[in-house]
């Protein structure tokens, strides 16, 4: 592929190896272009300026400036969380605005295994069927500073609530709160008001995902975490309480979590995570152009 568009705006602080890597590639496919670094904290002024193509690293920049792009192509960090490193060995994934908890993955089911085969090999992955397991209900939130998270902190509570109250009509299971990483203390501090008000409601901050997924029943997915990907990998049925696509055709209901459907077919599901994530060679290659753009 010779040319992307010819009038392209790019965006955001494309800072580590991996990043300026691909943003130099990206540079070699376009003839005429406007770079425009800026941080998340940045607000930037476009007025009536107008692109074919708009280009950014993460989704905050790429809602700076969707408005003012005809076309847009987003990255951000790969959607299994082994891949999220800054070298320049890992993968990254694409976004799209669709999802209605912000930003969604460019995800597609097929039959076609030839990249998930690669990312097994490449990343010496192995997954496993849903199974029967431990006897915990896992909450996995996503980051409330998370710019894709379009709720206030009063909101984001209430749904944690309502998610509870939902489950307790239903089961008596344990049910454990896992906030995201970055999660700040006093966002904890209010997590941990809400599980002391209920019966068998513990927030646990001492564990790994991991450990807390060998425990685990089912996980309840919030937003786009991806932490479900890790969950489905480990044989752990989830229910993803957003319509985005990542999760669509592999997610159970609240209402029947004591009833969960274990015969859930991942294998194209599976494949489609393959081709959600891509290396910077995939690009001087021309495979993951000829993927996204097709």
């Amino acid at each position: 592929m010779d040319i992307i568009y010819s009038k392209t705006l790019i965006a955001g602080a494309w800072m580590y190896p991996r990043q300026q890597h691909m943003l130099n590639h990206i540079k070699t496919k376009i003839n005429s272009y406007i770079c425009l670094e800026f941080n998340s904290k940045q607000k930037v002024e476009f007025k009536n300026l107008k692109f074919d193509l708009g280009i950014a690293w993460g989704a905050n920049k790429a809602d700076q400036i969707c408005d003012h792009c005809e076309n847009l192509i987003t990255f951000e960090e790969g959607i299994y969380r082994g891949t999220s490193g800054l070298n320049e060995d890992n993968y990254f994934s694409f976004l799209e605005q669709c999802s209605i908890m912000g930003y969604d993955m460019v995800f597609k089911e097929t039959d076609d295994s030839y990249r998930w085969n690669k990312l097994c090999k490449d990343l010496n992955l192995q997954s496993v069927d849903l199974k029967r397991g431990g006897d915990s209900i896992l909450l996995l939130l996503f980051s409330p500073d998370d710019y894709t998270n379009k709720l206030n902190d009063k909101q984001y509570l209430v749904r944690v609530i309502e998610t509870i109250e939902r489950i307790r009509k239903i089961t008596n299971r344990k049910i454990i709160i896992r906030p995201h990483p970055e999660t700040q203390h006093n966002f904890i501090m209010k997590l941990k008001v809400i599980a002391y008000k209920y019966f068998k409601v513990f927030l646990v901050l001492n564990k790994t995902l991991e450990e807390q997924l060998d425990e685990a029943y089912c996980c309840v997915v919030f937003g786009n975490s991806t932490a479900g990907v890790h969950s489905l990998l480990r044989g752990v049925p989830i229910i993803a309480l957003s319509e985005g696509k990542l999760y669509k055709s592999v997610t159970n209901t609240i209402e029947n979590i004591e009833n969960l459907d274990y015969e859930v077919d991942l294998t194209n599901w599976k494949n489609g995570l393959g081709y959600s994530m891509w290396q910077v060679s995939d690009f001087e290659s021309g495979e993951a152009w000829n993927y996204i753009l097709k």
